[in-house]
């Protein structure tokens, strides 16, 4: 697991963009030394978007401190930002780890180690 200070300077060398709620198709980008990883929408049903920027962050952080890649850390991301906005409130609906990952294997067709 990486120290604060060492998740400090790994994400102070990115510029993240995420939750584009105004993008047609939901996705997300993740700009990082001159390189742009698009991160599939992994929205099912939107109830309120609230909290779903912060879910996002959140994930994609905690994605990061596992030790995923930027891809696979935006796309746990997704997935958290997914279950925020499908129910009412910004923490309501929040999943824990086994159900990120099974939805991150019927969205994404890809296993979370």
């Amino acid at each position: 697991m990486m120290s604060l200070r060492v998740i400090q300077a790994y994400v102070s060398s990115f510029l993240i963009c995420s939750a584009r709620a105004l993008k047609e198709d939901r996705s997300s980008s993740i700009y990082a030394r001159n390189r742009l990883e698009k991160i599939p929408s992994a929205l099912r049903t939107v109830r309120d978007p609230t909290g779903a920027s912060d879910a996002y962050i959140g994930a994609f952080l905690a994605g990061l401190t596992k030790g995923y890649s930027l891809r696979s850390a935006g796309m746990i991301g997704s997935i958290e930002a997914s279950f925020a906005v499908e129910g009412f409130g910004a923490q309501t609906n929040l999943p824990d780890w086994s159900s990120l990952c099974q939805r991150h294997r019927e969205i994404f067709g890809e296993e979370l180690a």
